[in-house]
């Protein structure tokens, strides 16, 4: 099931602004050898130096050790309190509950910080994270009331995340998933055409929503186009008009989501959706949300004990379990 619902840029932009600043303090991690080890304890600032030693163009797996909790750190401003790092991953990197990956195990992501995972290759000086797989963890307690908190944030251009047999559980934080394909700045190839207006401030925001006329009608017309092109073709892939050629594929897995909340005001938009996948430029532009590129599966998963009801929500609000922001 997906759901198309439009947020604010505002509180997008926030995000954005939040994550490029912690990448800036943390690149005094050096490079080196990668390191071997039986099983990884909870010292996430271990496995953050040495996913920057590492050659990425080969798999690793970290094998975590039975009865880990990792107890990631908030993000203070200035880095991330006591140098407690979420779990950061970079390509071809796969970590695991165990030898066999089964979340009995008991390899747990306390929600003491203010992500449990952090995928973003702009930490690695990259634009890709492909190949990252998360097999057997237990990502629970995230309920800091108020404050910003991530259970797991992809973030890249392009790649891929795997998340099999995880456990999400007992927590209520703003937003709780985030998949993000990321745009930075460069050349447009293909954007659509925005109308003329003399309130440049009013056709941006219409844009965004396409409550303007003229998108309204574009995208029906592509839309007709993409349909004919799948129709005709296929046995190979298109792009679709205006639709990036790179790609973000996020799959879920035999995981189990439960005793969940969605409860934060409607009127923004990162507490509106358990799952949320989007796009997002810089600078935010309707036409990054058109490119967008990403493909989710998820299947052999369980949501259980979801919580989406709020106070303030008006009679018309509209939760969803998954949401495509674009």
């Amino acid at each position: 099931m997906s759901t198309i619902v439009m947020g604010s840029r505002n509180n997008i932009s926030s995000i954005l602004v939040f994550l490029t600043l912690i990448s800036l303090t943390t690149n005094f991690i050096v490079s080196g050898q990668e390191e071997e080890k039986e099983c990884w304890d909870n010292d996430t600032r271990q496995i953050l130096r040495n996913e920057r030693k590492r050659n990425v163009t080969e798999p690793y797996t970290y094998i975590v050790c039975p009865d880990t909790t990792f107890k990631p750190g908030a993000y203070l401003g200035n880095g991330f309190e006591d140098k407690k790092y979420p779990l950061m991953l970079h390509s071809n990197a796969r970590i695991q509950c165990g030898e066999d990956g089964d979340p009995s195990n008991n390899c747990v992501v306390d929600g003491s910080g203010t992500f449990g995972m952090l995928i973003n290759p702009l930490f690695f000086g990259d634009t890709e994270a492909s190949n990252i797989v998360v097999k057997g963890l237990t990502f629970s307690d995230f309920e800091y009331e108020g404050e910003m908190q991530n259970l797991v944030t992809f973030r890249a251009s392009s790649g891929s995340m795997t998340l099999e047999n995880c456990i999400f559980e007992f927590s209520s934080s703003e937003p709780l998933f985030e998949f993000t394909q990321y745009f930075p700045e460069g050349k447009r190839e293909r954007q659509l055409l925005l109308p003329e207006v003399e309130d440049e401030e009013e056709l941006n925001w219409k844009a965004f929503y396409y409550q303007h006329q003229q998108i309204i009608e574009q995208r029906k017309k592509m839309t007709t186009k993409n349909e004919r092109k799948s129709i005709s073709d296929t046995t190979q892939k298109y792009h679709r008009d205006l639709q990036s050629d790179k790609e973000v594929n996020i799959s879920i897995i035999g995981c189990h989501f439960a005793n969940l909340a969605l409860t934060k005001d409607a009127t923004r938009n990162a507490g509106l959706s358990l799952l949320h996948f989007s796009g997002i430029g810089t600078p935010i532009d309707t036409d990054y949300l058109e490119r967008t590129n990403i493909n989710a599966v998820v299947k052999q998963t369980v949501f259980e004990g979801i919580d989406a009801t709020s106070d303030l929500d008006k009679p018309d609000t509209h939760r969803s379990i998954i949401t495509f922001d674009s």
